[in-house]
């Protein structure tokens, strides 16, 4: 059995028995005296040594918090010694650090947090405020309240230097980067204000196609094009600002040509690109009949997917995403093909489906971040169908009866988009009801929108941003009513 007696600092805790519990008394009484009469003793000797101490550690110009010197009886030589807090009762260390407050405040904040970065000219620095917890938390509410609210709010309107071709969405930020036939633009939709503009510099002839935010979390932010000739080219300094003191207008990386089995002769999409930032895989593919996957950190090609089909038959729609080994094809002659990256190349179609009848303008993995089976596809005609890669046939259908010419998917709020030449844009829900439709712009004289070229939802926050034929760009938010 344990006494009740309590534990003393540097004395052991052991069984006794009854009849030695009034021995045990006796020694515990005598510890806590000679405790008793030590410390007076010591703190004495520290109040009489204080006046010595100080002038020793003006000399040595020591922290007097931390350490002090005081000399050994008998001798001159210094000795190093702690100091006693009468207040506290402990010692201070000798030693003391920040490590534990620094890591205690750096690993709270969320991983897209960019307070700290050292680069002054990097737009992540003005722009770090939206990369707040308050921040995300606000985007997950506006997603929930897509059913509640329409997708007809005009936020962003203004004129392109040319038509675009192609638009894309910064991953993190509300900045836009348009694309035309040999120009890039981006804006900032929250300022209303163009950010910077280069040329791309591809040969006369040819057209950008497709493009890619690379590194959008790190002052090192890329934007990556590709055109319908097989070049791909990589540009740096894109989003600081250009009216910013002492900004670097962006300059090129680098640039390789990815495939050479594009035939120029065909109609079709370009060279179509879909980025993975974890693993820095670059899936590429379009006017042909090839997948190619690019690792953009060793720069080298480090597989080669064929497809199969029909020799008239290329690629149209591509989409693959880091949190699984899926990439999701559509081809021109209605074909859906899904593909493992981890079998060979010949036995990397795994599933493939025709129930289009026109050529595939999109097709995109469902939460492809919680690893889902749920694929969308669209054609020009304006089917579109939701598939499981579980199953050998389509598990919805949606008929907007209306010609197709662009569509973009917001996996997240669970919406897709399409446009047309009618001059119309719809929004829906994935389970196919009708959000709204946007036939004119905003105010009292709202002109007729022009023909859709182009589509592009922002991968965190409910924005649509469309371009059309006559050069200008809109972007429509959530409605508040």
């Amino acid at each position: 059995m344990y006494t009740g007696l309590p534990h003393l600092p540097g004395t052991l805790r052991m069984p006794v028995s009854e009849s030695s519990s009034v021995a045990w008394s006796v020694v515990v009484v005598i510890v806590k005296s000679v405790q008793a009469w030590s410390r007076p003793k010591f703190a004495s000797k520290m109040k009489t040594n204080s006046r010595a101490t100080a002038s020793k550690m003006a000399m040595l110009k020591c922290d007097p918090f931390t350490i002090i010197e005081a000399s050994a009886p008998g001798t001159n030589k210094p000795k190093l010694t702690r100091q006693f807090d009468e207040h506290e009762g402990f010692l201070k260390p000798l030693v003391t650090t920040e490590f534990v407050d620094w890591s205690a405040k750096t690993f709270i904040m969320p991983p897209q947090s960019s307070k700290d970065l050292p680069s002054p000219n990097s737009l992540f620095n003005s722009y770090s405020d939206r990369c707040s917890t308050s921040r995300l938390l606000a985007e997950s509410e506006e997603r929930r309240s897509v059913g509640t609210n329409k997708l007809d709010d005009q936020v962003f309107f203004h004129r392109n230097p040319g038509p675009p071709a192609t638009l894309m969405f910064h991953p993190l930020h509300p900045l836009l980067t348009v694309a035309d036939k040999n120009n890039v633009t981006i804006w900032d939709v929250d300022r209303n204000q163009q950010i910077s503009h280069w040329r791309n510099n591809n040969p006369s002839g040819s057209c950008i196609s497709s493009m890619a935010v690379m590194n959008p979390a790190t002052p090192h932010t890329y934007v990556c094009t590709a055109c319908d000739d097989g070049s791909v080219r990589v540009w740096r300094d894109c989003f600081t600002p250009q009216h910013q003191v002492g900004a670097q207008p962006p300059s090129l990386v680098t640039s390789f040509q990815a495939t050479h089995d594009i035939n120029p002769a065909t109609r079709g999409t370009g060279l179509l690109m879909s980025w993975e930032q974890d693993s820095t895989t670059l899936a590429m593919g379009g006017d042909s009949r090839t997948v190619r996957l690019w690792d953009m950190q060793a720069e080298r090609r480090t597989q080669e997917i064929t497809t199969g089909g029909d020799s008239n038959s290329y690629i149209t729609a591509l989409h693959s995403h880091q949190a699984g080994p899926w990439v999701a094809c559509g081809f021109s002659d209605g074909y859906v093909r899904l593909l493992d990256r981890r079998l060979p190349s010949n036995k990397a179609v795994v599933k493939q489906w025709r129930e289009h009848t026109s050529w595939v303008i999109s097709a995109h993995l469902l939460n492809a971040s919680q690893n889902t089976t749920k694929i969308i596809t669209g054609s020009i005609s304006g089917e579109v169908r939701l598939w499981d890669i579980r199953q050998s046939n389509n598990v919805q259908v949606l008929n907007p009866n209306q010609e197709m010419t662009a569509m973009a998917t917001h996996a997240n709020a669970h919406l897709f988009a399409i446009g047309s030449v009618n001059q119309v844009i719809g929004v829906y829900h994935a389970s196919g009801s009708s959000v709204n439709m946007i036939k004119y712009h905003e105010g009292f004289m709202g002109q007729r929108i022009a023909p859709v070229s182009c589509l592009a939802f922002h991968p965190r926050r409910v924005l649509l941003a469309a371009g059309t034929t006559d050069s200008y760009i809109t972007v429509y938010g959530l409605a508040r009513r």
